[in-house]
């Protein structure tokens, strides 16, 4: 496993145990819609045309005061974003439309990990906590005090 993978891997298990704060719970909601999205996507073009509404709702729906955006945008970046093309979401083909969901899911889990440290440090910079999550670091959970009771197993105590 990757090191970007086991950061998203990891960060989804704290998120789970950060399920009582409103903004995680809402995030965690909004992953496995979009998860149910991915697994259920469209397989005919019969069929793309039929859901291709429901899925663009759900992309703008998450995508709306996204703090991952905001901040991307902030830096004059949207790497995130799979196809920057400039294309509407309503002109994407299919295999782009899936590769935009599929996007919104790592932001998802970015934007509920920042609402996880903010909510333990009120007080830090919005910028700070960004740049730390976009490197997918895991030393970075381990900063914010987020591995704690995984090193505490680990170390057998």
């Amino acid at each position: 496993m990757s090191a970007q993978n086991m950061f998203y891997k990891t960060c989804l298990e704290i998120l789970q145990r950060s399920q009582k704060i409103p903004e995680v719970f809402s995030v965690i909601n909004d992953i496995r819609e979009g998860i149910e999205y991915e697994n259920n996507f469209p397989k005919t073009m019969e069929s793309f045309i039929l859901q291709r509404n429901e899925i663009i709702s759900y992309i703008q729906k998450v995508r709306f005061n996204n703090i991952v955006d905001a901040f991307k945008e902030e830096r004059g970046s949207l790497a995130l974003i799979p196809f920057p093309n400039g294309k509407l979401l309503t002109e994407l083909s299919p295999q782009e439309l899936f590769n935009n969901l599929h996007g919104e899911i790592p932001r998802l889990i970015l934007k509920g990990m920042y609402h996880v440290i903010k909510h333990s440090f009120p007080i830090s910079e919005d910028r700070i906590i960004m740049q730390d999550l976009f490197s997918n670091d895991i030393n970075v959970l381990i900063k914010y005090g987020l591995l704690e009771d995984r090193i505490k197993i680990v170390r057998g105590r």
